[in-house]
């Protein structure tokens, strides 16, 4: 059975009103109530935003060196949880695009944990900690608590698939949740 039958990938409708800065916490939000989703990370062209839901309500860091959240700047976000992934991208031909994928235990996969920089934190309040990395100067905010956050990680689910000389390889892979040290979700 191939991955495509085990895994539920849709195309989201886009809303045409997604320009306005609003619409697209508006729509993050809706996206977060109908998927259930617990974390946002965008990429922007100033910058990387974390961010939580809680009850579905989208909080980004309020901090000086996180850039806003705007739709002119928007190049890739993912909203997730354990449950799913939705994946918005910027494709400059057809403008912002987005799927969801929705997996299930029956899915053969593997999770990777990988290390976010940071080797000093200072809680900066709302739920977000800024991390800063040794004298290369990396310094981001992360939607986790505490002074004592040191290297939290980013679990990412892989999923397998075999080619026609039944060789497993990684067919697609999506976040799945933010942890701190210690946890294992």
């Amino acid at each position: 059975m191939g991955l495509e039958t085990d895994l539920q990938i849709k195309n989201i409708d886009v809303p045409k009103d997604l320009h306005l800065n609003d619409n697209m916490v508006t729509w993050f939000e809706f996206l977060a109530t109908t998927y259930e989703l617990d974390w946002l990370l965008v990429h922007c062209d100033d910058g990387i935003i974390w961010g939580k839901f809680n009850d579905a309500t989208l909080q980004v860091p309020d901090h000086d060196i996180v850039p806003k959240l705007r739709y002119v700047t928007v190049q890739t976000a993912y909203l997730f949880s354990t449950k799913c992934e939705v994946f918005i991208w910027n494709d400059q031909d057809h403008g912002i695009q987005a799927r969801s994928l929705i997996d299930d235990t029956n899915t053969e996969h593997f999770d990777e944990d990988y290390l976010i920089w940071g080797d000093t934190s200072t809680d900066i309040g709302n739920g977000f900690t800024k991390l800063e990395h040794g004298s290369e100067g990396l310094v981001h905010v992360i939607p986790l608590v505490g002074s004592d956050i040191m290297y939290p990680r980013l679990k990412v689910r892989h999923f397998i698939d075999y080619d026609t000389d039944n060789q497993a390889y990684i067919k697609m892979s999506r976040l799945v949740t933010l942890l701190n040290k210690g946890e294992n979700k």
